[in-house]
């Protein structure tokens, strides 16, 4: 269980304890055998959120030593998830900086509200003084290789094909409506930092080109570039940037 879910059902709980409240106290103020039924349905809701809440301690001791960390300091906790990757100045932003592009516009998408949001971004290439036209999706690859500072990029596509216009999303996996969208957007080239083996059989279909970048390296960089706003904002407080390290390996 991750943490968000764990999370969710501690508020569930939270929400199903407060019903029940309310119905037993219905019931002793009116006696009316009618919120018997209401009693016993809130009753089990706690049961079954505990009991979830149960499993998840018991599969996940991370959590535990979490909470038990927490609960000796007056920590204040901000999640940055899905939303840092499309804020300006967030994870998106952050690669289309580091790697030298063009920004053209906003890559929007609707959210489960109808909400426009500019997840992504879509770029044009910037050449290099020193670099010769027309840019290369193997002139892309070794930029991402030598500015994100990784060992090695995979990808989906040819490496002497002409790359004219880019979308960018940070974090989230891509899915084959969005790959579609960014067809109908004109790119010809995506970058994430997770991409599935089955969306890129799709993408290699339709003849997009896709680039999966380090998770990891992209969410470090802005990190460090929020550390360093904050910092610039509030001269006088002391940020620290604590880095976990990339969970994976690599074997060679």
């Amino acid at each position: 269980m991750n943490d968000l879910a764990f999370y969710s059902l501690i508020i569930y709980l939270v929400i199903r304890v407060i019903g029940l409240g309310i119905a037993l106290d219905f019931y002793y103020n009116t006696r009316n055998s009618r919120f018997k039924l209401a009693i016993l349905g809130w009753g089990l809701w706690v049961i079954a959120s505990i009991s979830s809440i149960s499993s998840g301690f018991y599969l996940n001791q991370n959590i535990i030593n979490k909470l038990s960390l927490l609960s000796k300091f007056p920590i204040s906790i901000f999640v940055l998830n899905s939303p840092f990757i499309a804020a300006e100045g967030g994870i998106t932003d952050t690669i289309l900086e580091a790697l030298y592009l063009k920004l053209d516009k906003t890559f929007n998408i609707r959210n489960d509200n109808g909400v426009k949001v500019p997840i992504g971004r879509i770029c044009l290439p910037k050449e290099y003084p020193t670099q010769h036209q027309p840019f290369k999706l193997e002139d892309l690859i070794k930029r991402i290789k030598t500015n994100l500072n990784l060992e090695y990029i995979s990808y989906v596509g040819d490496l002497k094909k002409e790359i004219k216009k880019i979308c960018i999303v940070g974090g989230d996996p891509p899915y084959k409506d969005l790959l579609k969208r960014v067809i109908d957007k004109g790119c010809d080239c995506f970058i994430s930092g997770r991409i599935s083996y089955f969306d890129a059989v799709f993408a290699r279909d339709i003849g997009l080109t896709l680039i999966e970048t380090s998770h990891y390296k992209n969410e470090i960089l802005a990190l460090k570039r929020i550390c360093n706003l904050l910092s610039l904002e509030f001269p006088y407080v002391e940020f620290i940037l604590f880095d976990s390290k990339d969970p994976y390996k690599t074997y060679f």
